[in-house]
């Protein structure tokens, strides 16, 4: 029974959150900076990444019928293609490069750093 039971929750846990949805994916950045066209489902990290439209184009994550209706808005609109694609490359080299993700955590460890700060500084309670 537990085994059942624990498949179960497995089942429903993947079903819930893909990998795809809890980390960054480098699939589509790899895509963009090779200047291909972009179509991907839109999960967390896609969501993050793809600026539907600008970037790429995003589809309803499990919907076939969404995949096929922006694939063939895709195919049948052959005059954005270079724009998404010198989108995407353009947003890859300014916006996900080392330079631009390391300044965006200067902040998060200034503050961590400023916290920690005040906390060497805070007086010491002994025996509470």
């Amino acid at each position: 029974m537990a085994n059942s039971a624990t498949k179960k929750a497995a089942q429903a846990t993947e079903r819930r959150w893909s990998p795809t949805e809890l980390v960054t994916p480098l699939k589509p950045l790899e895509a963009m900076a090779q200047g291909r066209l972009l179509v991907a489902s839109d999960v967390g990290g896609h969501r993050e990444l793809i600026r539907d439209g600008e970037t790429g184009m995003l589809f309803r994550a499990g919907s076939a019928d969404s995949l096929s209706d922006v694939l063939l808005r895709l195919l049948a609109d052959e005059r954005r293609w270079t724009q998404l694609r010198e989108a995407g490359r353009a947003f890859v080299e300014t916006e996900r490069n080392w330079r631009s993700s390391v300044a965006r955590y200067a902040p998060i460890y200034e503050r961590i750093r400023a916290g920690a700060a005040r906390l060497d500084a805070a007086p010491s309670v002994v025996g509470r």
